[in-house]
């Protein structure tokens, strides 16, 4: 197997630097979506204690 350029190198690094934001805006993104969801659970278990 050759070795990886330099170049070929930094271009993985930035592709997998790419994915790893577009799974965090995913995450974000779905956050954002449910964020009532999330205040009335949050409030059903203050209730609960």
């Amino acid at each position: 197997m050759k070795k990886q350029t330099n170049k070929e190198e930094q271009l993985y690094k930035l592709l997998n630097i790419k994915f790893a934001l577009e799974s965090a805006n995913q995450h974000i993104k779905y956050i954002l979506e449910n964020l009532d969801e999330l205040e009335e659970l949050k409030n059903l278990y203050k209730k609960l204690k």
